[in-house]
Formats: C-alpha cells, sequence, structure tokens
C-alpha cells in the first residue's frame, strides 16, 4: 500500500485510495481472477490496476458510487486482460457465451485474442445498460444475481438486458464482420 500512496501527492487523494482500496479490493480481485485463472497473476493484475487508480484518483469523486464501482472493475478488467496479452493467451467461449439466447445458434467457438478483444470493443460501443451488464455477466463472469446485486437491478431486468444487449452485440458483430 506504502508503494501506491507514495504515487499520489496530498493527503485527502492518499485517504479516498484507502478508502477506495479497502472497498473493492475483494471484488476487483475476483475480477481479475476469473479472467486469468491463476491466483498469483490476479494479484500482480491488481497491482497494476491499482498503480492506474492511484494516477488517476482525481477522477474519482464519490467513492461509493455506481460508477466508481465500474470505474475500478473496468481498471482491473482491463489490467488482467492486459497481462492476458502478454502471455500470449487464447480463450476458449462456448455456448454458455450466449446461453440466454436460444434462437441463436453458436458452435464452440476458439477466440483468438484479437477476436477477444473485438468482442471486448464491441460490447463497449452498446448503450450503457447493456454494456455494463454484458461486461459483468460475460467478461467478469458474474452471475445474473451478482450482476443484479451489483447495480442495483432487478435479477429479471438483468436478463432481459442481457437477453436485448446480447442480440445488439451479436447485430453488431455480424455488421463488422466478425461473427457470422
Amino acid at each position: 500500500m506504502f508503494i501506491f500512496l507514495s504515487l499520489i501527492d496530498n493527503e485527502q487523494d492518499k485517504r479516498k485510495f484507502e478508502i477506495l482500496y479497502s472497498l473493492y479490493y475483494k471484488r476487483m480481485f475476483y475480477v481479475a481472477k476469473n479472467i486469468l485463472h491463476d491466483v498469483h497473476e490476479a494479484e500482480d493484475a491488481l497491482q497494476n490496476a491499482f498503480i492506474s487508480l492511484a494516477a488517476n484518483i482525481d477522477k474519482v469523486d464519490d467513492i461509493s458510487s455506481k460508477s466508481t464501482l465500474s470505474f475500478v472493475l473496468t481498471v482491473a478488467r482491463n489490467a488482467a486482460i492486459d497481462l492476458l496479452r502478454k502471455r500470449d493467451a487464447i480463450i476458449y467461449i462456448d455456448d454458455d457465451f450466449f446461453s440466454h439466447e436460444r434462437d441463436i445458434d453458436i458452435s464452440d467457438i476458439i477466440v483468438s485474442e484479437e477476436e477477444f478483444n473485438n468482442v471486448v470493443a464491441a460490447i463497449q460501443k452498446l448503450p450503457d445498460k447493456y454494456k455494463d451488464v454484458l461486461n459483468l455477466h460475460y467478461i467478469n463472469n458474474f452471475t445474473v444475481k451478482e450482476t443484479a446485486s451489483l447495480l442495483s437491478r432487478k435479477a429479471s431486468t438483468i436478463k432481459k438486458q442481457i437477453t436485448r444487449g446480447k442480440k445488439l452485440l451479436v447485430k453488431h458483430l455480424q455488421e463488422e464482420g466478425i461473427m457470422e
């Protein structure tokens, strides 16, 4: 923690960072571990994430807001994905990726790093209500219940947003020629 705090100039921001660290460390670790599937690599990713957060602590206003939660989870996810890129991993996405949509027949897909990045980029282009849900549910592997809890929405709402967001995502991927 001392190393992170040494990156921050004023005391108010240092205190903000300490609170941020204590509030979100476990959730960020969960996100990184689900992407990397390795405790030690997840810790490495979090170290990078917290360095980035320390450098950008001025962008955090209300520590307990949904936008801050989304921000820190995105930083953790990106740090984990960056680490994943460095080890040149291949990511496998199977039918469960689109399991809520029965009318879309998607066989097992071996997704290269570039294709995975294309899917992540396509999700980022969706409207916020779908982007947040798809990021948490598919990229971060949160359950519907966990996603609903994190976003303070009903599970039924999350399921509908997953279905609608997935349709938009598939349409976008088809338009860009990433998916047939």
